[in-house]
């Protein structure tokens, strides 16, 4: 699987919102998961950026469906959607299954989650944050990795801070 045909795939879905950026977002979203393993958390980049790229090609399905991008609805939606695209464009198994399981509850605090999880989570986490505003001290308890609350703490303005 080449990430270009990825990419390519899944601008089918970031189209579909006027909107939205839904491109920009996910761009963020790769950058900062790329942004964590290069200091040093682990994860398996085979799985980390397509899920990076497609984890919120359910949105525009979930609007239509269930009336809201509410993650349940995106997410489910979501899976079901990367699963057809990682399928024609001749995934491994293995890792059809891994990023459409992250994919699947990419909103959700797990109790055991994955390192490929946790990035994809920080990752979403810090970009989500960075649109609404959120202070750091509202994102960095709520990352997993050490990483991500060290970047929260460098590009989220504090509290009480102009």
């Amino acid at each position: 699987m080449e990430l270009p045909e990825v990419w390519a795939r899944a601008d089918e879905y970031f189209t579909a919102r006027e909107d939205a950026d839904m491109k920009g977002h996910a761009e963020a979203v790769v950058k900062w998961a790329r942004e964590l393993m290069a200091r040093g958390e682990p994860g398996e980049p085979h799985i980390v950026i397509p899920a990076a790229i497609l984890h919120d090609v359910g949105i525009p399905m979930a609007i239509e469906l269930y009336g809201g991008s509410g993650s349940p609805g995106q997410e489910v939606e979501g899976a079901v959607i990367a699963r057809e695209i990682l399928v024609e464009l001749n995934c491994e198994p293995q890792q059809v299954e891994a990023i459409c399981g992250i994919i699947a509850v990419h909103h959700h605090r797990l109790r055991h989650p994955t390192p490929e999880f946790r990035l994809l989570h920080d990752a979403d986490l810090l970009v989500n944050a960075q649109e609404a505003g959120h202070t750091c001290e509202q994102v960095a308890d709520r990352c997993y990795t050490a990483a991500a609350r060290r970047l929260a703490r460098e590009v989220l303005r504090a509290a009480g801070s102009a």
